[in-house]
């Protein structure tokens, strides 16, 4: 005996109730009974999730709805309402139905025959109306809830020209950035609603913000060897600094003389201390300088004066020269950035930790980098931080580097899944260089609950 494709769903809840309701056509009202109608979805569920497939099982049941029509109506209109009111899909189906939401209709199970992919973004709502022309409202179901009740993730995009008045990496103009970074954000919002999680960069899609000083002093970059004995000399704007180093200082104590001695000059100075990472003898650290209304002050080291005598713990002033691309930070740097990255993030990212900064600049030394992350777990001063170069927002569509570094960072994971595709689609969190990008592009269901269950210092 053949199987009833309506036994699917026997056992499921009506959570979304019908709206008995009467219409009018050619000037009569119909039967009430005939316009009866409800979704029908899983036990205690009272709204639908976006399709994410799953490393173990293509079934999602939480995506999946199925269509119950009174006896004697054979067909109904589903519609997908989006958050502004407007009407973005209306297709007819019939009774015993099953319909796939899913954010892109190619990002489906291998359902039954007939089954109905519709398209949708965590904050629309698909309804069940009646047959044209009157389309009577029978019920709704918000698509949210379940793994996608919806989550506000709260961005910042700082937008960096190569120049203080330069060209925009992100647009020809400022329209033309506005426009580009919404597209791009917008994009991203499509691939993450299947976690039910929205980008939100507020009501100021972006803010520019030109090239820093040299405000950033390192000591031992890279290395974090201690001092063998020496003296420091540069200057601050046009006040001349000199620091006697002893012999065997830490790089975070000749970090601290420094900052003494520029406080002391008439400046704001503070030593940051930043994480070891695995080559390095000791943590290294810097000195940050500001001047006292709270701008960034400007280093530099005095002609003719060799800026540090010590022969072992090395002195850099940081700067950010974009001539050659922004230096990459290797895997071993993670933690810290390259002085360069210090240097950039540490003038323009905010101190709100709930919020994920999204700097987009126009390239990156090494050009096969189109993005970084700092994720939480390595503790460095920019936790939260993403990067990306002109590239990802003129290709967005191709490459969803966006969503794929806002993953690290709600994972707080640094590394790539082993697998670059599950099923028949290809995964965003994969290196973008090893994927086919012409392959549907979505997040699993098990990435999914990680972000959900680890990002939520992000969420809104």
């Amino acid at each position: 005996m053949p199987r009833r494709r309506g036994r699917f769903f026997a056992g499921l809840a009506l959570v979304a109730s019908a709206l008995v309701a009467t219409a009018t056509a050619n000037g009569r009202a119909d039967d009430p009974a005939q316009l009866s109608g409800a979704f029908v979805v899983r036990d205690g569920a009272t709204a639908v999730c976006p399709y994410a497939p799953s490393i173990d099982s293509p079934d999602d049941p939480l995506s999946l709805v199925g269509v119950d029509l009174a006896p004697g109506a054979a067909s109904a209109i589903v519609r997908v309402r989006g958050g502004d009111g407007a009407i973005r899909i209306r297709r007819e189906v019939h009774a015993g139905a099953s319909i796939r939401v899913t954010f892109d209709e190619r990002i489906r199970p291998e359902d039954p025959a007939g089954t109905l992919a519709i398209e949708t973004r965590v904050g629309d709502a698909i309804e069940l109306a009646t047959a044209a022309p009157d389309e009577a409202l029978l019920a709704r179901l918000p698509v949210s809830g379940g793994r996608c009740e919806p989550r506000t993730v709260r961005i910042l995009v700082h937008v960096v020209p190569t120049e203080a008045g330069g060209p925009l990496p992100a647009g020809a103009t400022r329209a033309s950035a506005e426009s580009n970074l919404r597209a791009m954000i917008d994009d991203s919002n499509q691939m993450l609603a299947a976690c039910g999680l929205v980008l939100d960069p507020g009501p100021t899609t972006f803010r520019v913000d030109p090239p820093p000083p040299r405000h950033r002093l390192a000591v031992a970059d890279g290395d974090g060897l201690p001092a063998r004995g020496g003296v420091v000399t540069f200057r601050v704007e046009s006040r001349r600094v000199s620091v006697d180093v002893a012999p065997g200082s830490r790089p975070i104590e000749t970090a601290t003389s420094i900052a003494r001695a520029i406080t002391a000059a008439g400046f704001v100075a503070v030593a940051v201390e930043l994480p070891r990472i695995g080559r390095a003898a000791d943590r290294f650290a810097d000195v940050v300088v500001r001047r006292r209304d709270g701008e960034l002050a400007s280093l530099d080291a005095m002609p003719a004066t060799p800026l540090s005598t010590d022969l072992r713990q090395r002195i850099t002033i940081g700067s950010v020269d974009f001539a050659d691309g922004l230096d990459a930070m290797d895997t071993d740097l993670a933690r810290t950035g390259t002085l360069e990255e210090r240097t950039l993030l540490g003038a323009i990212v905010d101190d709100d930790a709930s919020t994920i900064d999204v700097v987009i600049l126009d390239a990156f030394d090494d050009p096969s980098r189109s993005g970084e992350a700092f994720v939480p777990g390595d503790a460095s001063p920019f936790v939260g931080t993403v990067v990306l170069d002109r590239r990802t927002v003129a290709h967005h569509r191709a490459t969803l580097t966006l969503p794929h570094e806002i993953a690290h960072v709600l994972f707080d994971d640094p590394f790539h899944p082993a697998t670059t595709t599950v099923g028949r689609f290809a995964r965003v969190t994969a290196p973008t260089t090893s994927i086919d990008v012409d392959l549907p592009r979505t997040f699993t269901r098990e990435e999914c609950v990680r972000m959900r269950d680890l990002g939520g210092r992000y969420f809104r």
